[in-house]
């Protein structure tokens, strides 16, 4: 923009330097007109010394202006070279765009379409001629309840804020499909909307997927359950001699598969969790919880865990001063559960984990603190998800299954609580609870 500013000056003042050059020989020829006409002998020196100057003056100015000519043209190449770059630019820009797979779509501030790509078309099966020119909501949109679009709308619009979304769509054929969105306002100087950019994805084929995994899942999960626990009952009477006594050599053995076989059960219960959660069956269970009672029997028993591996579970403080919350007892029984026993596998023997609980404003704030083997920042948007491990942990314990933080945050999600975690990647972790303190309990 600069140089195209500075070409259109140089313009502007070769211009003004014809005038000046065309008015000094207007002046000349005026000149010796006056002399060819009256041939003043007292004025003929004065005449001459003016058409002198004049022709010196020219012949400056004419010197001048093939100079600044000369300057501006080397200008114009440049910018042409420029544009002809930016142009270049643009041109595999919008080929990229062009051909990406995810929709992409560009709206005025009304949500009319300018520019539309072909992956649009593809996805919703109408035209780049039908698209242009319409509201995305009159073609393929507007099947979401009511609610849905309100929100999103009020991001945008109101609020000039990045919307993501997961939105039920209708093909012009009228078959139905499910894709994952984001618009994002371009605002201009005065914070004013000029456009919108709309990314959306279809994913009716993970989810599809996704459905598919969790009910072979959840079959298998069914089908195992049955089998593990009667396993579990049987080593149970050989551990205990109700089917002969054992010698320490098969009493050893048989407690090693006693031990895989809890493994086993925990496992398929976690599976079931999980299914249960996914599939929107699991029903929180609201009721007035004492923490106190609560969090003094997860301490009990994780405590006699943590014996057997020579580790010490510290509590700073007592839970006699905490509130009554409105929680799911079970659910956040399994929270805490799932973050003792973590702390517990992944730290060194003859350790201290210390266990804390406090009211903070309207939160209770439980944080369980390690010196394990903390967890890289490389991995921590990935941590809360299915089945992740991180490698140190692979190492630590290999037949961990993934499973017990996603099941945390999600039931954490479900009771309004939420979770997370610090941890300087090297010497522990320190996870942290917020359980909301409820009106009316």
């Amino acid at each position: 923009m600069t140089d195209h500013y500075e070409t259109s000056q140089h313009l502007k003042t070769l211009s003004k330097l014809y005038l000046v050059v065309a008015f000094a020989l207007l002046i000349m020829l005026l000149a010796w007109i006056y002399i060819y006409l009256f041939s003043v002998n007292e004025a003929f020196d004065i005449v001459m010394w003016i058409g002198l100057i004049s022709a010196l003056f020219s012949i400056g100015l004419l010197l001048t202006v093939i100079l600044t000519e000369r300057r501006i043209l080397r200008r114009v190449e440049g910018v042409a070279r420029e544009l002809v770059r930016q142009s270049n630019e643009l041109e595999g820009f919008r080929f990229a765009v062009d051909n990406t797979f995810d929709q992409i779509l560009i709206t005025d501030p009304a949500g009319v379409v300018i520019y539309a790509n072909n992956a649009t078309t593809k996805i919703t099966g109408y035209s780049k001629r039908e698209i242009l020119g319409h509201r995305p909501g009159d073609l393929w949109g507007g099947h979401m309840p009511h609610r849905f679009y309100e929100k999103m709308w009020s991001r945008i619009k109101k609020d000039k804020k990045f919307f993501v979304g997961t939105i039920v769509n209708r093909k012009k054929g009228g078959k139905e499909y499910t894709a994952e969105m984001s618009i994002t306002p371009i605002l201009g100087k005065r914070s004013q909307i000029l456009y919108y950019i709309l990314v959306a994805r279809d994913v009716t084929r993970e989810i599809a997927a996704d459905k598919l995994k969790a009910e072979f899942i959840t079959l298998v999960s069914h089908q195992l359950k049955t089998p593990v626990a009667s396993m579990k009952w049987m080593l149970e009477m050989l551990i205990h001699n109700e089917l002969g006594i054992l010698d320490s050599k098969q009493r050893k053995y048989i407690k090693s598969i006693y031990e895989d076989n809890i493994k086993m059960i925990s496992l398929v219960n976690e599976l079931l969790k999980v299914s249960r959660i996914e599939a929107g069956s699991f029903h929180v269970e609201w009721a007035s919880v004492s923490l106190n009672m609560l969090l003094a029997k997860q301490i009990r028993d994780s405590s006699k865990v943590a014996k057997s591996k020579s580790i010490t579970i510290k509590v700073k403080n007592s839970f006699t001063h905490l509130p009554i919350v409105l929680t799911d007892h079970s659910a956040l029984e399994s929270i805490l559960s799932n973050i003792l026993s973590n702390a517990i596998t992944y730290s060194p023997q003859k350790s201290v984990i210390h266990f804390n609980a406090n009211k903070r404003g309207k939160d209770i704030i439980i944080s369980v603190e390690d010196r394990g083997i903390g967890i890289l920042k490389k991995y921590k948007p990935n941590m809360f998800t299915k089945f992740f491990r991180t490698d140190e942990a692979r190492l630590k314990e290999p037949s961990g299954s993934g499973l017990g933080l996603y099941i945390t945050k999600k039931l954490a999600d479900l009771i309004g609580c939420k979770v997370w975690f610090e941890s300087d990647g090297k010497t522990g972790t320190t996870f942290y609870v917020s359980i909301p303190i409820r009106k009316g309990v």
